[in-house]
């Protein structure tokens, strides 16, 4: 049985897991939450190839996980303390909530 590793964008370290075909993307995530780099996390998003997984009922032979003989994820949330993900959310968030500056007002000439 092959294994997945999965990397995190926060540290760089990896772990890794056993891959079954008939796993849920959810058991995928729940296995990773018990490890002891992201037990302190309350939630994770998993890439692969690029694309963020977030149908946690499919399984991940129907996701695609292992096509072109893949075995790599990428997880984004803090290993250390969870919400990374949401922190930078936030910032976007922020950024949006900001009025846009006032440009002075156009006079009319006649």
């Amino acid at each position: 049985m092959p294994s997945i590793k999965i990397i995190s964008c926060a540290t760089g370290s990896g772990l890794t897991l056993p891959y079954a075909p008939s796993q849920t993307l959810s058991s995928l995530k729940s296995s990773l939450l018990q490890s002891p780099s992201y037990a302190s996390s309350r939630a994770v998003r998993l890439f692969y190839l690029g694309r963020e997984l977030k149908t946690g009922g499919r399984t991940l032979d129907g996701l695609g996980v292992g096509r072109f003989n893949v075995w790599v994820m990428h997880a984004l949330g803090d290993a250390k303390g969870g919400g990374e993900w949401e922190k930078e959310a936030n910032r976007g968030k922020k950024a949006q909530q900001q009025p846009a500056k006032k440009q002075g007002a156009k006079r009319k000439v006649s």
